[in-house]
């Protein structure tokens, strides 16, 4: 630990230093940020006039500019300078192209704007802008501290972003310029980016460069500028927020764009109706951008789905064809091909025809990048086109962004030879090199390197892959440098230099391990198998050969960039035969030929038709045999790799030496011979010439590749594509949902879904199938063919009427024909009452993953959601044919009416029904009440959700965690709350809430007293101030307490409801045969007490003496008709006025319920008779004399009894006596 002494002779020392040109960056881990500032003041001062310093700090609460502070130091130099100075400058300190208009703009205070064509490039792309972007702010750093060196401080530091912390890992590695930078940190602080942080601590220590400081000053409040900082960010515009946001876009700093635009995407959905729709949807794309940048493929295609969807819902072309190249990208640059090719089908033709420019080379851009040449053909596009279309918009200079890769080399010598594919690469070459893209000129290096090897000139790819390499390593580069250094591999093996290759490929394994591409492994082991497999050393190329297959099918690889499966596995097949393991050798056989029919380079056959050479062979099926030799050489073709071909030759030479056609034999060794002329093949001349010596080629075992690190991190990458593939399916019911919310027509409904489905996933058929009323099967939508469009396939499918996954179809009769095309089948049945009969079924080709649980699960949830929308949809068009029926049939109704008072009549000569129609006015009565208060209270939910909850959502979000934590529990505490209060409790309140807001000296304390004495407060707890000070939270709490009251008020009606249901339905099942159910009696008599509230309320009072019994098994239909006579017998008894007193306890083995009225009473003389059937004392007409008789039929069906006590003048009671156990 240094001290103020110590400090000094660093200080001096390192300024000594950076006078000579040199760039020093010193840490200190300080404990006391503010002392240690005074303490360095006061030493800078004390050093050299000649010299500026400045002092910046790092807030975790604040937003800064893109490498914060460097642009603003350079803002501040350029200040008051004219635009020719600048110019000058910006000239002469080498400012990479791409950077020259956005610095120029930015230190003019004008607003900076970048050729949107850099959110398409690949990571490894991106990366080096990124690059070019500090270099360039270093390059003018340089120039401008030629005459006066700089000392920078920087406090605060772990709250560093990650645009800084890229320039500063810069500065580490370049050491230029004449600048001091100075960091500091508080010891044993807490950072707010725990990741960016761990990360720079992580270059400070490798460099050495952490010195720990004591304070000798007091603590000197310094950092004024803080809370004006802060204050100016919360009260800025949202236009301020979307230029500044702009800024971070512009200068490529991706991490700090995302999340400030991630914060102003927040106050737009919040203030939704308000903003602007360029600034909605500009938002939108620099997220999705963003991410695409930093490969986060699904969060992108979540934004741009979006994007998508408000362009839509704005009718807005141009931004819909834009937003569907972006998707496009996305998809090809996850994989998706296939995807790709079929979304771009549906719009390109659009954007060709609308005449576009900026459209047109984003959409030639997409082309050239992922090499799609069915559409370059459809569109007859050429080079010459290319060059006038470039001529035409002012870009061709830039034409170098169309060299992709070696690929863009062969499309173009493909289809316009090679003199033109040669013309185009030299062109971008030289203006590349002009241009300083260090980047493309190193690809079209690497591919020159490529040309060259394949016309066998060694030498001359070997130049060009170093002059490639050497760019790569310069621009830090790692993922072509990767791929380079597997290219100077395979060409060394060319050579049989198999010690460099091997280390080249050691070195592009090494790249591999940081940057975790499992395809470019594969292709690495590949080579490295194939090597082992010309050289002989054929169970090391299975070793490699297995890996390549385990990684397959761990990530779900269908290919590599540049094999297929059917060139491995006839390979693999080829490497079991020479090692004598026939029966796997067959198993890669029929593997191989379940490729075999896709559509593929006639190179890639060539080595499925050696393997069936070899194969024929073994048979001893010779004719057979040289057929598939002189096919497999042949489609090998005399321009393709030599070394494979002289495996070829070889291997035939053998076998026809073995079956002693010696002269043939001789032919086919002289031609293998003839490529190893000079000191080419050294290996192989010796096979030829020496058979039958074939001894292996020795290769070092140092020279086999450990692949145990890449083995254990597969299975984390699993995880990360699972958690992938959960992103993807939430974009999906996203889209979903929009739909659902959307649309309005039942048959645009399911088109639209249908299409989503195709779009979001990897389905290789789809279709919706229907059932005619004639039993027939016809297709509504189908994707490519319609191969299950068959009754007798179609009926085995949706028999079952379950949605489910089917595998092994060759072990189903009805669908061994699909077995040969697809692995796998979900079929989702669709039946809609009265409307559609049907199916949904999408299936999995053979080669490719089988579909799986999780897969049905999110179509059957699909399928859920939209049957709930068509009925939705239905029910609309329903409702509105009803209001036309109804205003054109008010006489029938009245007639409906009559009819319906004709029937109640007739329903009433049963003893249950007769209850029910004395009772059906107050019922309707009891219904509607509730039914009112629902519908007033979902009334009063829509508008606050329509009007305000996203507002109070939003507004939620923004509050701190503290704020947030004591507002809801502010919210809990005003739940939990009285909050029904008499006119004369409520004034009491609002006295006592108003004393104590103006005690507080709280502003608008008239609107902030009513609204918490409407949500029950009597008293504030002080713990609340915070809140209660707060018009907007208060009102805000107080909306939510409305919506609580709304729901208890729906609850609490919806249970009266269900009580009358629940109770007028046991009317008609009162001899139900079910099983006992154990419930809680009480239950049931609140029911029948709910359906007599409206005779009771007359005036009856209920009295309930409810102790706790326990739950007993009954039959709760017929022990409701019990309660029902009995407690309809006590309210004629009363007249409808008197006490009615039920009690439920007890006693011994028995639950016993006591029904108690303060009638008239019954004689003592009919008492016996009471029971019987038919025995009434009410008037001919009033009643059946069934009630009672009935309720005990049922008591003995439970093993009860019931007692009847009754006294003329005082009332009667009814215990019924219960068994717990039965």
């Amino acid at each position: 630990m240094i001290n103020k002494n110590d400090l000094k002779e660093i200080i001096t020392k390192n300024f000594e230093n950076i006078k000579n040109g040199e760039l020093e960056i010193l840490t200190f881990n300080t404990d006391n940020e503010t002392g240690f500032l005074y303490d360095l003041k006061e030493i800078v001062e004390s050093i050299s006039d000649e010299k500026k310093f400045f002092n910046f700090t790092f807030h975790d609460f604040m937003e800064s500019d893109p490498y914060y502070p460097f642009l603003n130091i350079l803002k501040e130099y350029f200040k008051g300078k004219s635009k020719v100075e600048i110019e000058s400058i910006l000239k002469e300190s080498n400012v990479y192209y791409n950077n020259y208009s956005l610095f120029l703009l930015y230190f003019l205070n004008s607003k900076s704007v970048r050729d949107e064509e850099f959110m398409f490039f690949s990571k490894e792309e991106f990366d080096f802008e990124q690059l070019k972007l500090v270099e360039s702010i270093l390059n003018i750093f340089i120039f401008i501290t030629k005459t006066t060196p700089l000392i920078i401080y920087l406090s605060n530091i772990q709250y560093i972003k990650e645009s800084s912390l890229r320039y500063i890992k810069y500065l580490l590695k370049k050491k230029k310029s004449n600048m001091l930078i100075i960091l500091s940190y508080e010891k044993e602080i807490k950072a707010s980016v725990d990741k960016i942080w761990k990360d720079f601590l992580s270059v400070l220590e490798k460099n050495r460069i952490i010195i720990e400081y004591k304070s000798e000053s007091s603590n000197i409040e310094v950092f004024d500028d803080i809370k004006a900082n802060e204050e100016q960010l919360t009260n800025g515009l949202l236009t301020y927020k979307f230029e500044e946001c702009l800024n971070f876009y512009n200068f490529l700093a991706t991490h700090e764009t995302i999340s400030y635009a991630d914060k102003i995407n927040n106050i737009i959905s919040r203030e939704k109706k308000q903003i602007d729709f360029n600034i909605s949807y500009s938002i939108l794309k620099i997220l999705g951008d963003s991410y695409l940048c930093v490969t986060e493929y699904d969060l992108a295609m979540f934004y741009y789905q979006k994007m998508l969807s408000l362009a839509q819902t704005n009718y807005k072309k141009n931004q819909i064809l834009e937003t569907n190249l972006k998707i496009t990208f996305v998809y090809y640059y996850q994989g998706h091909r296939n995807l790709g090719a079929k979304f771009i089908d549906s719009y390109w033709e659009e954007i060709y025809n609308k005449e576009n420019d900026e459209l047109l080379y984003k959409f030639y851009l997409l082309l050239f990048k992922f090499n799609i040449s069915d559409i370059m053909d459809k569109l007859n596009f050429s080079l010459n086109y290319l060059y006038r279309f470039l001529k035409k918009i002012n870009k061709s200079q830039y034409i170098f962004y169309f060299f992709i890769d070696h690929f863009t080399y062969d499309v173009l010598k493909q289809k316009e030879g090679k003199k033109k594919a040669t013309q185009f690469m030299s062109k971008c070459l030289k203006l590349s090199k002009e241009f300083g893209n260090d980047n493309i000129t190193a690809i079209i290096y690497s591919v020159y390197g490529i040309v060259y090897r394949d016309e066998n000139d060694y030498r001359k790819a070997l130049y060009y892959f170093k002059k490639s390499e050497e760019l790569y390593i310069k621009i830090e580069n790692t993922i072509r440098l990767m791929r380079l250094h597997s290219s100077i591999g395979y060409l060394s093996f060319s050579k049989e230099d198999f010690k460099r290759s091997f280390n080249y490929y050691r070195k592009a394994i090494l790249i591999l391990e940081e940057i975790k591409d499992y395809r470019e492994l594969c292709n690495i082991l590949y080579n490295i198998a194939v090597i082992s497999l010309f050289s002989r050393n054929f169970k090391e190329s299975l070793f490699y050969f297995e890996n390549i297959i385990n990684i397959f099918n761990s990530l779900n690889y269908e290919r590599l960039y540049y094999h297929t499966r059917l060139k491995i596995y006839s390979l693999i097949g080829i490497a079991n035969l020479k090692n004598n393991q026939t029966n796997l050798a067959y198993i890669y056989l029929n593997k191989a030929k379940e490729y075999s029919k896709i559509e593929t380079h006639i190179n890639e056959i060539s080595y499925f038709e050696l393997f069936n050479a070899l194969i024929s062979y073994q048979k001893k099926d010779y004719e057979k045999m040289k057929e598939y030799f002189e096919k497999a050489i042949l489609h090998n073709g005399e321009n393709g790799f030599q070394y494979s071909l002289l495996f070829f030759h070889y291997e035939y030479g053998c076998a026809l030496k073995n079956i002693n056609e010696e002269e043939k034999a001789l032919i086919q060794f002289e031609k293998g011979l003839s490529y190893c002329e000079g000191d080419k093949y050294p290996y192989f001349r010796n096979l030829f010439v020496n058979y039958p010596d074939n001894k292996p080629l020795e290769i070092s075992k140092k020279n086999y590749i450990n692949l145990n690190y890449f083995i254990n991190d597969i299975n984390n990458t699993k995880s990360n594509t699972l958690l992938h593939s959960k992103i993807k399916e939430m974009n999906y019911l996203n889209n979903l949902q929009n739909i659902l919310v959307t649309v309005d027509q039942r048959k645009n409904l399911i088109k639209n879904v249908f299409d989503l489905i195709n779009n979001s996933f990897s389905y290789d058929f789809t279709g919706l199938f229907v059932k005619s009323k004639q039993n027939n099967w016809k297709f509504l939508f189908s994707q490519k063919n319609i191969d299950f469009n068959k009754n007798e396939i179609l009926d085995y499918l949706t028999e079952s009427k379950e949605s489910r996954v089917i595998i092994n179809l060759d072990k189903i009769s009805f669908l061994t024909e699909l077995d040969k095309k697809y692995n796998s089948i979900i079929c989702i049945p669709i039946n809609i009452k009265d409307e559609i009969d049907g199916c949904f079924i999408c299936a999995r080709e053979t080669k490719k993953e089988i579909l799986s649980e999780n897969d049905l699960n999110i179509l059957i949830i699909s399928k859920n959601q939209v049957q709930i929308a068509y009925e939705k949809i239905k029910l609309q068009i329903i409702q509105k044919k009803q209001n036309i029926i109804l205003q054109n049939q008010k006489d029938d109704l009245a007639k409906t009416l009559e009819d319906l008072k004709e029937a109640q009549s007739l329903l009433i000569q049963s003893e249950k029904m007769a209850s029910l129609g004395q009772l059906i006015a107050g019922v309707a009565h009891e219904v509607n009440t509730p039914i009112g208060v629902i519908k007033a209270s979902a009334n009063s939910i829509s508008d606050l959700i329509n009007k305000d909850f996203i507002k109070i959502v939003g507004f939620i979000d923004t509050l701190s965690e503290d704020k947030k934590k004591l507002f809801f529990e502010f919210i809990e505490t005003a739940f939990s709350l009285k909050n029904i209060y008499n006119t004369m409790e409520l004034r009491k309140n609002k006295k006592n809430i108003r004393e104590y807001l103006d005690k507080k000296s709280i502003n608008n304390s008239d609107i902030i007293t009513g609204l918490l004495a409407e949500m029950g407060f009597v008293e504030i707890n002080e713990k609340f101030d915070t809140i209660v000070i707060d018009v907007e939270l208060v009102n805000n709490a107080y909306k939510l307490m409305i919506v609580k009251k709304s729901i208890e008020n729906i609850n609490d009606a919806t249970g009266k409801v269900s009580k009358i249901i629940y109770a007028l339905k046991s009317y008609s099942h009162f001899e139900n045969t079910d099983k006992k159910i154990q419930i809680d009696i009480k239950t049931g008599l609140d029911n029948v007490l709910t359906i007599y509230n409206n005779l009771i309320k007359q005036g009856i009072e209920v009295i309930r003496n409810f102790s706790e019994i326990p739950e007993i098994f009954v039959y709760p239909d017929d022990l409701n008709q019990v309660w029902t006579n009995i407690i309809q017998n006590a309210i004629h008894a009363m007249n409808n006025k008197g006490i009615l007193t039920i009690s439920s306890y007890k006693e011994d083995q028995f639950v016993i319920i006591s029904i108690k009225d303060t009638g008239k009473g019954i004689p003592p003389e009919i008492k016996n008779k009471i029971f019987d059937a038919f025995f009434t004392t009410k008037s001919q007409g009033e009643g059946s004399g069934l009630g009672l008789h009935i309720v005990k039929k049922i008591i003995d069906k439970h093993n009860g009894k019931i007692e009847l006590l009754s006294e003329i003048g005082v009332g009667t009671e009814f215990r019924i006596f219960l068994p717990i156990y039965t």
